[in-house]
This record gives structure tokens, sequence and C-alpha cells, in this order.
């Protein structure tokens, strides 16, 4: 008897499937898991080096669902979405946000 396999892959950001993990999550999914991938998409904490703003008015930020768009790509089954905003870095105060993911897991957030 064969069994579907699947696979889900937590990430903190709507672009984290894309490196490191994006070869391997696409090998798998070639394979005919079933890859699906987790993320906040809310992504309002942190910073993009100057560099990388070269033509850009503002920050890229990911916030709806067209951000699937790569795990399409990866041949991912699918992308859930939770309700949370970026965290930050370990110790910053984006941690203390009540929306934050980093309170979710706290269990401290009004989620």
């Amino acid at each position: 008897m064969n069994k579907q396999k699947t696979l889900i892959f937590f990430g903190a950001h709507p672009d984290d499937e894309t490196f490191g993990m994006g070869a391997t999550l696409a090998q798998y999914a070639k394979e005919g898991v079933k890859v699906y991938y987790v993320c906040s998409p809310a992504a309002k904490a942190g910073t993009v080096d100057p560099e990388y703003m070269q033509g850009l008015k503002q920050s890229p930020t990911c916030v709806t669902p067209k951000c699937s768009a790569p795990a399409s790509v990866l041949g991912l089954t699918g992308v859930i979405y939770l309700a949370y905003r970026d965290s930050g870095m370990t110790g910053s105060p984006d941690n203390q946000n009540p929306a934050s993911l980093f309170m979710a897991l706290s269990n401290r957030s009004p989620h």
C-alpha cells in the first residue's frame, strides 16, 4: 500500500522557500511528495541594504497570496499564510509587538 507523503516547511518570510531549501523542496515535489510552505507574509520588521533598493521607492513587502508564485515554480502543493507579522531579531523591540510570531509562539499573543 502506497501512502501519499506530505512535507511541511515552516519559514518566517514569504521568500524563505527559495533560499537554501528551494532545491530540496522542488526535488521532493518532483518525486510526488505533497509539499506545503507555511509562512507569515506580513514582513514589517527588518531592513534592506541600500544597494538592493536601487530603483525602488519602498522596501518590497509581501502581504498577499501572489507571493506563492515562486512556490508554484518549485512545484509546491500550496502555501499557508499565518496572520502574524515579522518578529525581528532575537531581543529586538519588534518581538514585543502583540501581532508578532514571537509573541504567538511565546503564548503571550491575543491571537
